[in-house]
Protein backbone atom coordinates (compact mmCIF):
# COMPACT_ATOMS: atom_id res chain seq x y z
CA UNK A 1 0.00 0.00 0.00
CA UNK A 2 2.86 2.49 1.17
CA UNK A 3 4.42 1.16 -2.71
CA UNK A 4 1.15 2.84 -4.11
CA UNK A 5 0.76 5.91 -1.88
CA UNK A 6 4.53 6.71 -2.84
CA UNK A 7 3.85 6.55 -6.43
CA UNK A 8 0.39 8.83 -6.40
CA UNK A 9 2.12 11.41 -4.71
CA UNK A 10 5.21 11.10 -7.77
CA UNK A 11 4.43 13.55 -11.24
CA UNK A 12 4.33 11.58 -14.08
CA UNK A 13 5.58 13.23 -17.08
CA UNK A 14 5.30 12.25 -20.77
CA UNK A 15 7.57 13.55 -23.75
CA UNK A 16 6.95 12.99 -27.66
CA UNK A 17 7.50 13.67 -30.75
CA UNK A 18 4.04 14.01 -32.12
CA UNK A 19 0.30 13.52 -31.56
CA UNK A 20 -2.49 13.67 -34.29
CA UNK A 21 -6.26 12.84 -33.02
CA UNK A 22 -5.17 12.09 -29.90
CA UNK A 23 -6.31 11.87 -25.85
CA UNK A 24 -2.72 12.98 -23.73
CA UNK A 25 -2.65 12.91 -19.58
CA UNK A 26 -0.30 13.13 -17.38
CA UNK A 27 -0.23 14.41 -13.93
CA UNK A 28 3.01 16.20 -14.34
CA UNK A 29 4.65 17.71 -17.52
CA UNK A 30 3.70 17.27 -21.08
CA UNK A 31 6.41 17.70 -23.49
CA UNK A 32 6.65 17.65 -27.53
CA UNK A 33 9.77 17.57 -28.72
CA UNK A 34 9.00 16.89 -32.85
CA UNK A 35 6.76 17.89 -35.05
CA UNK A 36 3.35 19.17 -32.89
CA UNK A 37 -0.06 17.80 -32.09
CA UNK A 38 -2.97 18.11 -34.43
CA UNK A 39 -6.72 17.75 -33.35
CA UNK A 40 -5.42 16.77 -30.01
CA UNK A 41 -6.59 16.92 -26.23
CA UNK A 42 -3.66 17.57 -23.58
CA UNK A 43 -4.73 17.76 -19.79
CA UNK A 44 -1.57 18.28 -17.95
CA UNK A 45 -1.00 18.80 -13.99
CA UNK A 46 2.11 20.73 -15.00
CA UNK A 47 3.71 22.79 -17.51
CA UNK A 48 2.78 21.99 -21.33
CA UNK A 49 5.89 22.75 -23.93
CA UNK A 50 5.53 22.40 -27.63
CA UNK A 51 8.26 22.65 -29.61
CA UNK A 52 6.35 22.40 -32.97
CA UNK A 53 2.46 23.31 -33.95
CA UNK A 54 -0.69 22.89 -31.67
CA UNK A 55 -3.34 22.99 -34.80
CA UNK A 56 -7.26 21.80 -33.72
CA UNK A 57 -7.92 20.51 -29.84
CA UNK A 58 -7.45 21.74 -26.18
CA UNK A 59 -4.65 22.24 -23.69
CA UNK A 60 -5.94 22.32 -20.01
CA UNK A 61 -2.44 22.68 -17.97
CA UNK A 62 -1.85 23.38 -13.68
CA UNK A 63 1.37 24.99 -15.25
CA UNK A 64 2.12 27.23 -17.64
CA UNK A 65 1.79 26.66 -21.60
CA UNK A 66 4.81 27.54 -24.04
CA UNK A 67 4.16 26.77 -27.85
CA UNK A 68 6.09 27.52 -30.91
CA UNK A 69 2.41 27.86 -33.45
CA UNK A 70 -0.85 27.91 -32.06
CA UNK A 71 -4.07 27.62 -34.24
CA UNK A 72 -4.04 27.67 -38.40
CA UNK A 73 -4.73 30.23 -40.78
CA UNK A 74 -7.62 27.86 -41.44
CA UNK A 75 -9.25 28.87 -38.03
CA UNK A 76 -8.95 25.03 -36.25
CA UNK A 77 -10.40 25.36 -32.95
CA UNK A 78 -7.67 25.50 -30.61
CA UNK A 79 -8.31 26.26 -26.92
CA UNK A 80 -5.63 27.04 -24.28
CA UNK A 81 -6.64 26.59 -20.56
CA UNK A 82 -4.62 27.36 -17.19
CA UNK A 83 -4.85 28.34 -13.86
CA UNK A 84 -4.58 31.74 -12.07
CA UNK A 85 -1.26 33.01 -11.31
CA UNK A 86 0.13 30.64 -14.31
CA UNK A 87 0.89 32.10 -18.15
CA UNK A 88 0.49 31.13 -21.91
CA UNK A 89 3.15 31.93 -23.92
CA UNK A 90 3.38 31.52 -27.46
CA UNK A 91 5.81 32.53 -30.54
CA UNK A 92 2.84 32.68 -33.32
CA UNK A 93 -0.95 32.62 -32.72
CA UNK A 94 -3.38 32.43 -35.48
CA UNK A 95 -6.91 34.34 -34.80
CA UNK A 96 -9.40 32.22 -33.24
CA UNK A 97 -7.32 30.97 -30.35
CA UNK A 98 -9.26 30.83 -27.38
CA UNK A 99 -7.36 31.63 -24.09
CA UNK A 100 -8.84 30.98 -20.75
CA UNK A 101 -6.81 31.88 -17.41
CA UNK A 102 -8.75 31.23 -14.37
CA UNK A 103 -11.83 32.40 -15.01
CA UNK A 104 -11.18 34.83 -17.42
CA UNK A 105 -11.23 34.23 -21.30
CA UNK A 106 -10.40 35.74 -24.45
CA UNK A 107 -9.46 35.37 -28.28
CA UNK A 108 -6.82 36.22 -30.76
CA UNK A 109 -8.79 38.92 -33.23
CA UNK A 110 -5.55 38.82 -35.67
CA UNK A 111 -2.56 36.39 -35.89
CA UNK A 112 -0.16 37.82 -33.39
CA UNK A 113 3.77 37.09 -32.52
CA UNK A 114 5.61 36.16 -29.22
CA UNK A 115 2.39 36.29 -27.32
CA UNK A 116 2.29 36.48 -23.42
CA UNK A 117 -1.24 36.32 -21.38
CA UNK A 118 -1.36 36.54 -17.86
CA UNK A 119 -3.67 37.94 -15.22
CA UNK A 120 -2.72 41.48 -13.86
CA UNK A 121 -2.97 42.14 -9.96
CA UNK A 122 -6.79 43.05 -10.30
CA UNK A 123 -7.43 40.03 -11.96
CA UNK A 124 -7.94 41.09 -15.75
CA UNK A 125 -7.03 39.01 -18.59
CA UNK A 126 -3.99 40.98 -19.86
CA UNK A 127 -2.42 39.93 -23.84
CA UNK A 128 1.07 41.43 -24.82
CA UNK A 129 2.45 40.54 -28.00
CA UNK A 130 4.86 42.11 -31.02
CA UNK A 131 3.98 42.23 -35.00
Amino acid sequence: QSTINNMAQNKANITFAYSVNSKIEASGDVRVEGGGCINTTINAGGNVTIKGVFRGGEIQAGGNVILNEAGSEMGAKTFIKIESGRKIMIRKAYEGVRIQIGGRLASITESQNNVKAELDDMGTLVIYHTS
